[in-house]
């Protein structure tokens, strides 16, 4: 079986592209919680 060549430019472009995403994901729920705490914040006196 023989083993594709790694172009290491071609993984560090999925690499990113893949952090980025997870990266995404994952701070979705925390950037919405950060805008409710926000709006809330902003509502006190």
């Amino acid at each position: 079986m023989d083993l594709p060549v790694f172009d290491p430019e071609l993984i560090g472009a999925y690499a990113s592209n893949a952090l980025f995403i997870a990266g995404s994901v994952i701070a979705a729920p925390f950037g919405m919680i950060g805008d409710l705490v926000t709006y809330v914040t902003g509502l006190l006196p």
